[in-house]
């Protein structure tokens, strides 16, 4: 049986870890990672974003275009099958990230 003193020594060292990760969940837009992000959009949108299918590929499309795209999606004035559901998870630097990282790719693979 574990006596008060431990418990409250427990309780601390658990609190002293959950405040060391939590700032860790809520990275600045700056740090975030579209690529890392990107890894959810690769089972419709292809791996990079060069679809191979139906789905449109979204490498190489300017940021602009993406974000706004991306936010009506979430703001459900966009048409979509499954898009508005998927970008209301998203926050809006949590976009800016993917419309960064996907802008950047180019449309067609080096080489």
């Amino acid at each position: 049986m574990i006596d008060l003193k431990t418990l409250q020594r427990l309780w601390v060292h658990v609190g002293a870890a959950i405040l060391t990760v939590t700032p860790l969940a809520s990275a600045p837009a700056q740090q975030l990672s579209g690529e890392g992000l990107a890894d959810a959009c690769t089972s419709c949108h292809g791996i990079g974003g060069r679809s191979q299918g139906d789905i449109p590929s979204i490498a190489g499309v300017k940021k602009a275009i993406l974000l706004r795209q991306l936010k009506a999606f979430r703001a459900q004035t966009a048409q979509a099958t499954i898009m508005n559901r998927i970008a209301r998870a998203y926050t809006d630097s949590e976009l800016e990230a993917l419309a960064d990282y996907f802008s950047s790719i180019p449309q067609t693979p080096p080489p």
